[in-house]
C-alpha cells in the first residue's frame, strides 16, 4: 500500500526503459574510456621517446606532452559554442574523429623517427595539438550527451 507521497513521486518520475537507460550508460561510458584512453597511453611514452630516443632536450619533451592542455585550455569555448549549436552528438563526432586523426599523426611521427628528426617532432606537436581539440570536442561535451 503506496502512501501519497510515493505515489505522487511514481507520478511525477520520468518513464525510462530499462533497455534505453542502460544503452545510454553503456554509450557514455564507452565513449569517455576512449577519449581518456587516447589522452593517456601516450604520457607514458612521449617524453621518454623525444628526450632518449629521438634526441631531443628534456624541456621540449615537457613541451611535448603540455602542448595538448594549452590546446584544450584555449579550444574550450569554441567547442561549447560548437556544441551549443550543433548538438552534444556531432561534437562528440568531431572529437573522435580528432581522436583518430592525432593517433594517425603520431604514427607517421614514429614513421618519420629520423628522416629528419625535426620534421617527426612537428608530426607529434600537431599530433598533440589535435588531441587537445578533441579533448575539448570529445570529453567536455561526453557529459552533456550522457544527459540527454
Amino acid at each position: 500500500m503506496q502512501t501519497e507521497a510515493a505515489k505522487e513521486i511514481t507520478a511525477a518520475s520520468p518513464a525510462v526503459s530499462s533497455n534505453g537507460g542502460t544503452w545510454q550508460i553503456i554509450s557514455f561510458t564507452s565513449l569517455s574510456f576512449v577519449v581518456y584512453l587516447a589522452i593517456g597511453l601516450p604520457l607514458a611514452i612521449l617524453p621518454e621517446y623525444v628526450h632518449m630516443r629521438m634526441g631531443f632536450h628534456a624541456s621540449l619533451a615537457g613541451l611535448v606532452i603540455s602542448i595538448q592542455y594549452i590546446a584544450t585550455f584555449l579550444s574550450r569555448p569554441w567547442a561549447g559554442r560548437i556544441s551549443d549549436r550543433k548538438g552534444a552528438k556531432i561534437s562528440v563526432l568531431w572529437g573522435m574523429s580528432a581522436c583518430t586523426l592525432s593517433g594517425l599523426l603520431m604514427l607517421a611521427a614514429a614513421a618519420l623517427h629520423r628522416d629528419p628528426a625535426w620534421l617527426s617532432l612537428t608530426f607529434l606537436i600537431t599530433s598533440r595539438l589535435v588531441l587537445g581539440v578533441g579533448e575539448s570536442l570529445g570529453l567536455h561535451r561526453c557529459n552533456a550527451l550522457g544527459n540527454l
